[in-house]
């Protein structure tokens, strides 16, 4: 598999987009994660007590992905909740759009060099 040159350039580019939304979603998660943790115990405890800067297991941190992507975060009447949790589902959504997009790309590519 031999990428063309623009689909390569497309490739490079959506992993760069990737790899700051990575980053945005690590700091965003843990801010929220962090702000449960501080002033919403109930919630934090209901989400398993994931670690705010180093996740305890993976299992904890997979509870936190559908929270955030349910929007359950606007049902707790904090505006910094609802901005880190915003944040957190807009890079999210970010990440996994641009996970299809790559493969979208390489398979197309993959298709129009085996046409060759």
């Amino acid at each position: 598999m031999v990428l063309g040159y623009e689909a390569g350039i497309a490739a490079v580019g959506i992993i760069v987009v990737m790899a700051l939304a990575s980053v945005g979603y690590l700091v965003s998660s843990a801010r929220l994660v962090g702000r449960l943790h501080s002033h919403h115990q109930r919630t934090y405890e209901s989400l398993g007590k994931p670690g705010v800067y180093v996740a305890n297991s993976w299992y904890e941190w997979m509870q936190v992905i559908p929270f955030i992507l349910r929007r359950d975060y606007l049902m707790i009447e904090d505006p910094i909740v609802a901005q880190w949790g915003m944040r957190a589902r807009v890079t999210l959504l970010i990440l996994g759009g641009g996970f299809v997009l790559f493969w979208v790309v390489v398979a197309a590519s993959d298709h129009l060099t085996a046409g060759s």
